[in-house]
């Protein structure tokens, strides 16, 4: 009797921790150059048709990492990108940190070369966040960030670098 009940108490352990370490490959990318299976998988699978929140209070840029979406903007200039808009998502950790990025595609195609795109990703690595809340706690998060194109000045530019 005594065997058998440690049995079943090694066998939940055992799924338990199955379980879990499935739960923690969801959330680490293989490819950090696309985070749309994360995202898919972490926030929008099952909850179609559904509002849905996931935190009482939403991750925000911090101040300081405003010069770097000025660098991305910048980088955007110099190179001829396809559209008028360049949306990237950021997956953040719970201490307000990209963990994984992505540079979104329109029609299958991405909207700016690979190179442009790793240059993006290295600068949106420097990025900072504070992160987003559940309560009092700090949970993981997704951010977009769109570079738009002004069509009077040709120049690229983030809303949220302007925000004061």
């Amino acid at each position: 009797m005594v065997k058998s009940l440690y049995s079943i108490i090694f066998m939940f352990f055992f799924i338990l921790v199955v379980h879990s370490q499935k739960m923690d490959n969801l959330l680490v990318p293989e490819d950090s150059t696309d985070c749309t299976d994360i995202y898919y998988n972490s926030y929008v699978k099952g909850m179609e048709n559904s509002l849905v929140t996931y935190w009482s209070n939403p991750p925000q840029l911090d101040n300081n990492s405003k010069k770097y979406l000025n660098l991305i903007s910048d980088l955007l200039s110099e190179f001829e990108a396809g559209c008028e808009y360049v949306p990237i998502i950021v997956l953040i950790d719970e201490k307000g940190m990209p963990y994984c990025n992505s540079v979104l595609k329109f029609n299958d195609k991405y909207p700016v070369t690979d190179n442009v795109r790793t240059a993006i990703f290295n600068i949106v690595d420097s990025l900072r966040f504070l992160p987003a809340r559940r309560g009092k706690v700090p949970v993981k998060s997704f951010y977009f960030l769109t570079a738009r194109k002004d069509k009077q000045t040709n120049r690229w530019f983030f809303p949220e670098s302007r925000v004061n």
